[in-house]
């Protein structure tokens, strides 16, 4: 009992969570596929805001590996299309076995976050292009059946990578001064990056 006690909170000191930023080249040109979603944020949690970001979350009890969290997270909040058409459990599985396993391969950039407790590993993978419709319409059905419980996106959008490395320039330090003053109250649990994507125009959002 001992030793298996001593060996989980072991590994959750390893990571805390895991998640993919896809990557991919369309029409000659390198996009980056961020997922939005409607967060609490603000003084007290009070304001609910648009948060873009990679495709991450928390290490589950079935999580063997780093990679394995990483394409389970994936695989649900994209509702399984990187594995099928269809949105159903097939889909989200096949998706994330298929992410583990590229994972696993060393097949893309691991960016390691050191958290509170434990890392965020967050791996930029290379994905096929989706259309944004697809996903428009993945949502839409998915709120209706709710096939896939762990979808918290409800927004995607393929951007131009040099687009998002040039936000992420300009509002690092403002990110970093917010999630410090959240700190000092106690109030951040964990942090996964996130981008302010308000001012940017052009996008191929659905």
């Amino acid at each position: 009992m001992t030793s298996q006690h001593f060996t989980r909170a072991r590994l959750a000191k390893s990571f805390k969570a895991a998640g993919v930023l896809p990557i991919t080249c369309h029409q000659n040109e390198a996009l980056v596929l961020l997922g939005g979603e409607l967060k609490r944020t603000g003084p007290g949690g009070k304001v609910y805001k648009m948060l873009w970001s990679d495709f991450g979350g928390r290490r589950e009890a079935e999580d063997c590996d780093v990679q394995g969290c990483a394409g389970r997270e994936f695989a649900e909040e994209t509702l399984g299309l990187f594995g099928g058409c269809e949105v159903n459990a097939a889909a989200v599985q096949l998706s994330a076995d298929l992410m583990a396993e590229q994972l696993r391969k060393g097949l893309a950039l691991e960016v390691v976050h050191e958290l509170r407790v434990g890392k965020y590993h967050m791996f930029v993978a290379h994905t096929p292009y989706i259309d944004p419709l697809m996903f428009h319409l993945a949502v839409e059905q998915n709120a209706s059946t709710a096939a896939v419980s762990g979808a918290e996106k409800t927004k995607f959008a393929w951007l131009p990578l040099a687009q998002v490395m040039g936000a992420v320039g300009s509002c690092i330090r403002a990110s970093q001064a917010v999630y410090a003053s959240h700190r000092k109250q106690g109030s951040a649990r964990w942090w996964q990056p996130c981008v302010a994507l308000r001012n940017l125009k052009g996008t191929r959002r659905c």
